[in-house]
């Protein structure tokens, strides 16, 4: 009996060794090894996260074929996985977020989660990829900015001036991209995208009014008033050679 007890101790310490250095870590995600929530180096692309959720990133889709990986909370210069089959050539892509709360409640069906926002990013696969794309900590609330994109230029949206925080994206002849939003006052900025595969380079293109003045607009949300609609059928001066 005594010898017994002994093995049973032996196995038990082996066992705790075995776990303490080869088990799995488990990621936050509920599934072991499904997101992976470090930094990576060399990045995909750097994020800095200014809000409170856990992020999960997807290239193009929410898709289990798409996931790129998980961003903490209030990360910064966090390096998302630079995965060998969906980052094999330099290009522009859109980085689609959800939180990972709703990852957990649509993993079997991802495709009818609630994106939080939506980043048009640019991928370099012949040097480094410095540049850091932040998300905004206007972002997740519940008020509801809604973007309709009649035109055919791919536009991103843009806190207090063209060239402040990118709040979303609204791709070419999107009819509706709802973008949440904390409470608050807003300008907001859309600026034409467009991806030059000569240079390799992201073009930007500031519409402007008559005046020379870029268009934007201005809201607030709280109280009853929950939603603006910002239709961009109209996004005013645009140098058409730059963008075509």
């Amino acid at each position: 009996m005594r010898k017994m007890l002994k093995i049973s101790v032996l196995l038990l310490a082996v066992g705790l060794i075995f776990c303490l250095t080869g088990c799995p870590e488990d990621d936050g995600s509920g599934d072991e090894g499904t997101i992976a929530f470090q930094s990576f180096s060399p990045a995909s692309v750097l994020i800095n996260n200014q809000t409170g959720e856990r992020l999960v990133a997807f290239r193009g889709s929410v898709s289990p074929n798409n996931l790129i990986g998980g961003i903490p909370a209030y990360a910064i210069h966090h390096g998302l996985k630079r995965d060998s089959v969906l980052f094999n050539a330099t290009g522009d892509f859109v980085l689609v977020l959800i939180t990972e709360a709703q990852y957990k409640a649509n993993k079997n069906s991802l495709a009818a989660a609630t994106v939080f926002t939506r980043i048009y990013a640019l991928y370099n696969h012949e040097v480094a990829n410095n540049t850091v794309y932040t998300i905004s900590a206007s972002l997740g609330g519940s008020g509801r900015l809604i973007v309709r994109n009649p035109t055919p230029y791919n536009v991103t949206l843009h806190k207090d001036s063209p060239v402040g925080e990118m709040i979303g994206f609204a791709g070419a002849t999107m009819f509706e991209t709802v973008i949440n939003l904390q409470e608050g006052n807003y300008d907001i900025f859309p600026v034409i995208r467009r991806y030059d595969p000569v240079t390799q380079e992201m073009i930007s293109i500031i519409p402007t009014n008559g005046n020379n003045i870029p268009v934007f607009a201005a809201f607030v949300l709280s109280g009853n008033t929950t939603e603006y609609t910002f239709d961009l059928s109209d996004l005013g001066d645009v140098e058409l050679d730059q963008v075509s």
